[in-house]
């Protein structure tokens, strides 16, 4: 007997919810070949950004220049910082050269201070809140930063 009653009245007691937002990344690539994929890592944290363990992923393939976009609907609100590059070989890696510097088109959610070192947290990261969001990144290669 109360059971029905809980299964009635249970669903007028509000429930605790973590706040989410729809998060919608536009991706400027300007120099894209016929074939190709956009890698894309969205990472929560300081230290997984450290530890390269994304919080979420995607990838989309790319069948030239233009913008791509690209739908993450339900993120938690908090900090993240967003990192993306385009796969020009599909071979699941950002390429670099013999001196360490990247050689395919990448980008962050904020531009870093330097392309002369790696970008620290606090420079690419950025606090994501509303309830819809549209961030653009443009993605270049590193020798037109």
């Amino acid at each position: 007997m109360l059971l029905p009653f809980l299964l009635f009245f249970g669903s007028f007691f509000p429930t605790a919810e973590v706040p989410a937002t729809g998060l919608q990344l536009i991706f400027e690539l300007e120099e894209a070949s016929e074939r190709g994929t956009l890698r894309v890592a969205i990472f929560a944290s300081e230290a997984d950004f450290k530890e390269d363990q994304a919080t979420y992923s995607n990838n989309q393939s790319v069948n030239g220049p233009g913008d791509i976009r690209m739908s993450f609907p339900n993120i938690s609100s908090g900090t993240y910082a967003v990192a993306a590059f385009y796969d020009r070989n599909d071979n699941q890696k950002l390429d670099r050269n013999l001196f360490g510097v990247p050689t395919e088109a990448y980008g962050f959610i904020n531009e870093p201070a330097s392309k002369w070192r790696a970008p620290r947290w606090d420079e690419i990261s950025t606090k994501i809140e509303d309830e819809e969001l549209e961030l653009r990144i443009v993605l270049k290669k590193w020798s037109a930063r």
